[in-house]
């Protein structure tokens, strides 16, 4: 995903406090554009894939590129965060299995990124939702 992209969508979500209810029409697309490049490169197992939509359930069951912009990586993990800062939100997240993907993710992540995981990793704990 090019970087412009991922940078509209996060610029976007600076109102996800007033447009969070939009969230389901645009899930189907909006999902994938932010986990797929956070993701790693790991093949995820069935029992992950039966928790995740059928959109990010088939880019993630196979082998895939990283993405290598760490830029782009940052900027879809600071999207996730402002959306996963509402309730609604937050709630949309673990639909996906996005905990998860967030999870797997990190494993392979570099320092300059880690941060910004570990942020969303604090909204999104078992005893925060």
């Amino acid at each position: 995903m090019p970087l412009h992209v991922v940078r509209t969508i996060r610029n976007c979500c600076f109102e996800a406090d007033t447009q969070i209810q939009k969230l389901p029409s645009i899930a189907e697309y909006l999902w994938p554009a932010l986990l797929l490049p956070v993701a790693g490169k790991k093949i995820y197992g069935e029992e992950d894939i039966l928790k995740m939509p059928p959109e990010l359930a088939n880019a993630l069951s196979h082998e895939r590129e990283t993405v290598e912009n760490s830029e782009i990586r940052q900027q879809a993990l600071e999207a996730i965060y402002m959306i996963v800062m509402q309730d609604d939100g937050r709630r949309a997240f673990w639909s996906v299995n996005g905990p998860r993907i967030l999870q797997v993710g990190y494993e392979d992540e570099d320092s300059k990124v880690m941060e910004a995981y570990e942020l969303i990793g604090s909204l999104v704990s078992p005893l925060n939702f």
